[in-house]
């Protein structure tokens, strides 16, 4: 019995070590391909004071550790979504909508975490995800376009607001630029979102992996066309290994935030300064928090 047990513990060891090691070397092996990109093209002059600050040994074992750690939550995530379906965040009956869009190869599990946060703030907040992250930008641009013109309807709200992860940011502000008379989105915060484009595709599948390349059309208009009016803010984080950081930023459009300390690319998806500077942006553009009717006639009854 005993020799059973530690059999089974030694494989359950086995299996967590070879999961969070998986996890390690795709961060190791994306930071190396990052410092590669750095080095073969340069940091854009534009943005490069916002980058500048050398990061320690320590804050980059730090950021290691931190990323992976993230990363392994994601993909727990949005294995537990693909089994158990998509995650619940108890709905509000008032407020401005707020939609959470994740990033390439996600699903509505990498937001949950994010969203159910969000929600004890008190925001009205609506998870959604698109039917391929395969598809081109342009094609999950009009699928988000109708997911904003639904939460209008059903709400009866004039604006919501997007929360968007990686790939998710380019998606939004593309629908915004095609729709500038009607796009209904009063802020738009990103995430680590490639809004210059990656330096690197790596043979990534789909045709949105390459629309989000930088020297692709897509890439190129969107970086001609003028500011669409909406604040489209940006988190990055420091240690980046999939998005740039200069990449990510949007000149004149928004405000960016660089992380402290080497994040990556999901760590602002869960770190508590990233958290409240999206609370902050998203009450500074008049998202109104909503009131949870449920407990508001709870009180009420008592009262």
């Amino acid at each position: 019995m005993a020799a059973s047990l530690v059999l089974v513990l030694e494989i359950v060891s086995a299996s967590v070590a070879g999961y969070y090691g998986a996890n390690l070397l795709f961060v190791l092996g994306g930071r190396a391909i990052g410092w590669r990109a750095a080095k073969l093209r340069p940091l854009d002059p534009e943005h490069a004071e916002l980058f500048d600050a050398p990061a320690s040994v320590l804050e980059r074992v730090r950021g290691t550790v931190y990323e992976t750690w993230c990363q392994t939550r994601v993909v727990h995530a949005d294995m537990r979504r693909r089994v158990l379906g998509s995650p619940r965040v108890a709905p509000l009956s008032s407020g401005t909508p707020v939609l959470l869009l994740p990033g390439y190869l996600e699903s509505t599990g990498a937001m949950a975490s994010l969203g159910r946060w969000l929600r004890r703030e008190g925001f009205r907040v609506a998870l959604d995800e698109f039917p391929s992250t395969f598809r081109p930008i342009a094609d999950n641009a009009a699928y988000v376009r109708e997911r904003v013109q639904a939460l209008r309807a059903e709400t009866g709200a004039e604006r919501v607001a997007i929360v968007a992860h990686s790939m998710g940011g380019v998606v939004a502000r593309s629908m915004i630029h095609s729709h500038p008379e009607d796009h209904g989105v009063a802020v738009l915060v990103c995430l680590g979102s490639p809004h210059r484009g990656v330096t690197f595709r790596v043979g990534a599948p789909g045709r949105s992996a390459r629309d989000m390349v930088a020297t692709s059309p897509l890439m190129r208009e969107l970086a001609e066309r003028p500011p669409s009016g909406v604040p489209v803010h940006t988190v990055v984080g420091m240690g980046e290994q999939i998005v740039s950081p200069p990449w990510a930023t949007v000149t004149g459009e928004g405000e960016v935030r660089v992380l402290a300390g080497s994040l990556g690319h999901f760590g602002p998806l869960f770190d508590g300064d990233s958290r409240r500077q999206i609370r902050q942006w998203l009450l500074d553009a008049g998202v109104e928090v909503g009131v949870d009717s449920k407990a508001t006639a709870m009180v009420e009854a008592t009262s």
